[in-house]
């Protein structure tokens, strides 16, 4: 797993690469709560992902956690198709790509 980040004006973006497994994301997990601020907002780009399992999943909803606790938003982009898929077969959409927020616990 990789991350690199970028600034696009305003924005940063964290770009995540490869598989996000029971290896990989726990690093994850801690590289981007590192990255939250306070009332901030996290840019997450899923787009050089090649794998996710339960693990990343749960990395990914203890980061969006984290950042609604500290009154900030998490928002994925570039979301491959068989992530997109393991999200919605889970549930999790409805908390990381933006509709209604559904409380869980990481």
């Amino acid at each position: 797993m990789g991350l690199s980040v970028t600034v696009h004006g305003n924005s940063t973006i964290h770009r995540v690469t490869g598989d996000i497994d029971v290896s990989t994301a726990p690093a994850l997990r801690t590289r981007l709560q590192n990255a939250l601020t306070a009332g901030g907002g996290l840019l997450v780009d899923l787009s050089g992902v090649t794998f996710m399992d339960a693990r990343g999943l749960g990395a990914l909803v203890a980061v969006n956690n984290r950042a609604r606790e500290l009154g900030g938003t998490v928002q994925l982009i570039g979301v491959p198709v068989a992530v997109r898929r393991l999200l919605k077969l889970t549930g999790l959409n409805r908390l990381l790509l933006g509709a209604e927020p559904v409380p869980l616990c990481a």
